[in-house]
């Protein structure tokens, strides 16, 4: 299955990632001075990343029989809105998979992205969009040489829109963070008042 293709692969590189980080960190200096919410949050994204790789353009565990260098010109879905235009027709008559899977599930997926991006780089909310797009157009180019995988036209703005989410919820809890310190603070120049 797609959870447990992912899964291996998160397996096999944990080992890899923990022993080039911490290089990275002795290298740098920084053994000594570890933000651990920040390594938490930079372990889950390469988690992320890897676990989207895997859904995407990574050959499935134990064999690459599906993954050859061929362009598949006929997997190419170049009409803009095609698949809402299918997820209407569908709901219309009670089959509601392809809302999931090609709908919400294109949006869903790159949520994580967004947030990821927006908290690590810290960038604006729009260029977290962007990025989201470039990574979509990299997996949809990618996938013209996979077998048993399509490119749609789609999923460009529905990743989009995903990450665009993720990078809104990344501000909101930016927002919320500040706004709890500043609250702390106050109690604590109050507190401090009233004992001097």
């Amino acid at each position: 299955s797609y959870v447990a293709c992912a899964l291996t692969y998160m397996l096999i590189f944990i080992p890899i990632y923990g022993a080039a980080r911490y290089l990275y960190l002795r290298k740098n200096g920084k053994t000594s001075v570890i933000d651990a919410k920040y390594e938490i949050l930079l372990f889950a994204f390469v988690m992320y990343c890897i676990g989207l790789a895997s859904l995407t353009v990574l050959p499935g565990v134990g064999g690459v029989e599906n993954y050859r260098i061929e362009f598949l010109a006929d997997e190419i879905i170049l009409v803009p809105f095609t698949v809402l235009r299918h997820t209407f027709a569908n709901l219309t008559k009670g089959y509601y998979g392809l809302f999931f899977i090609n709908f919400l599930g294109n949006i869903i997926v790159f949520v994580p992205l967004g947030f990821f991006i927006s908290k690590i780089f810290r960038i604006s909310l729009w260029k977290t969009a962007l990025i989201g797009l470039c990574i979509s157009l990299f997996i949809e180019v990618s996938q013209l040489f996979i077998a048993g995988r399509r490119s749609d036209i789609d999923d460009l703005w529905l990743n989009s829109f995903g990450a665009l989410i993720g990078g809104a919820i990344a501000e909101v809890v930016k927002k919320r963070g500040k706004t709890q310190v500043s609250k702390i603070r106050q109690k604590k120049g109050q507190t401090d008042k009233w004992t001097t």
